[in-house]
Order: structure tokens, then sequence, then C-alpha cells
């Protein structure tokens, strides 16, 4: 990767073009594909996270799947205040964010979640909705 061109100047991948690529949300998919069940969801987009959540919004609600999402703030710039509404959305459906590892609380705001994330790194960030019956609470 070293020697190749036009690679991210912070996570070294490579831009791909998706010309003709047939794009739809995770709502739309689950909806057509007749799935009626959804226990989990990682999401690692380099700096897209916020237009999948979006686009997953109703399948979230509905099944409260446990989310894991790469959580890369220097990646999130791109889409300005984006990324800070649909946490804000996730935490309104009754998610809380948790270490992967640990099962320990992050902070419910974006600030303080941003800094547990070395600089120009990401973390796995686990959001699992909290009921009594979740295997993490």
């Amino acid at each position: 990767l070293g020697n190749e061109k036009d690679l991210h100047n912070q996570h070294l991948g490579k831009l791909k073009n998706t010309l003709g690529a047939k794009v739809f949300t995770l709502d739309e998919f689950v909806e057509d594909s007749g799935i009626n069940s959804i226990d989990f969801i990682k999401i690692d987009v380099d700096g897209n996270e916020a237009d999948v959540i979006s686009g997953a919004l109703k399948i979230i609600e509905k099944y409260h799947p446990i989310l894991l999402i790469e959580w890369a703030p220097e990646l999130f710039k791109n889409n300005g205040n984006l990324m800070e509404k649909i946490l804000y959305d996730l935490f309104d459906l009754g998610y809380t964010p948790r270490d992967m590892k640990t099962g320990r609380s992050y902070p419910k705001n974006i600030l303080d979640l941003n800094k547990l994330v070395p600089k120009k790194s990401s973390i796995n960030v686990l959001f699992n909705w909290l009921i009594k019956h979740s295997p993490i609470y």
C-alpha cells in the first residue's frame, strides 16, 4: 500500500469508482428481502456510518439489534454534524454506547466519546438497546 497513489491520507484506503452500482438502504433491503429479525449490525464504512445508520433507522427501531460501529471522529468531519444527530437519534431510541471488551458505558455525548479515540484512529463502539433481557446492560 505504501507505494500506491491516491490513498486516503489517514486510513490509507483507496477510493473506488462506484458508477453503476445499485444503491439501497438497509431499511429497503430488509423489507425487499422479507427479513423478519435482525440481532446484530456491524458498520465500518470509513466515515459514512451516519449515512448507513440513517438508512437503517426503521429496522433499528423495530428490531433493536446490537450495533457495532467504527467510531472515527477524524473521518466524521466530512459529514458535518450528521454523526452527532445520528448519535442522539440512537440515544432517543434507547441505545447506550459501550466498550466492546468490558461492557463499560461510554459517555453519552459526542465530544466526550470522541476524546476516547486516539488521534487519527478509531475504536469500535458497541451500542445496545437497554431492556431487561439484553445480554449486556
